[in-house]
């Protein structure tokens, strides 16, 4: 009975163990399967992540490129807008003077010719020419001044 007993004891023990052998191997594939679901959870975020940075990225630098071409075809605009302006205002200044210019010349030849008629009056109304008022008449034309004929007759 001892033997019976004891054998009894060793089975159990026995059977124990091939259980404790089974659980361990059972958690230790269990571990497996969780380490391999962890690699694999674990590449797959990885490999999710890289594509992200990736299309982040590539977007990104479309972006820029296009910000850049923007940026370019702004600043070409702006120069030529700029170009444009300048040379319109060299023009414009241009005209102005030559606006100024021609006016002079006009009322310069308008003067001299007032003046040239009005020599002629005198010299048709009398025999002598009142050279002082001819004088008086260059003066003020020296000095920028151009009177209408109706003026200078008054002025006399």
């Amino acid at each position: 009975m001892v033997d019976s007993v004891e054998r009894d004891a060793m089975i159990e023990m026995e059977n124990k163990e091939k259980e404790i052998e089974n659980g361990l191997l059972k958690l230790d594939e269990l571990a497996k399967q969780w380490g391999e679901n962890a690699s694999y959870c674990k590449q797959q975020i990885e490999l999710t992540m890289s594509n992200l940075i990736s299309e982040i990225t590539k977007r990104k630098e479309t972006l820029l490129s296009a910000w850049d071409e923007q940026k370019k075809n702004t600043e070409s605009k702006l120069q030529a807008r700029t170009d444009l302006l300048s040379n319109q205002l060299k023009c414009a200044r241009h005209l102005k003077v030559s606006a100024h210019s021609l006016l002079k010349q006009s009322c310069d030849f308008r003067a001299l010719k007032d003046r040239a008629s009005r020599i002629l009056q005198y010299k048709q109304e009398s025999d002598t020419i009142d050279v002082n008022a001819v004088f008086r008449d260059i003066s003020l034309f020296k000095l920028g001044f151009v009177f209408p004929p109706s003026t200078l007759h008054h002025l006399q």
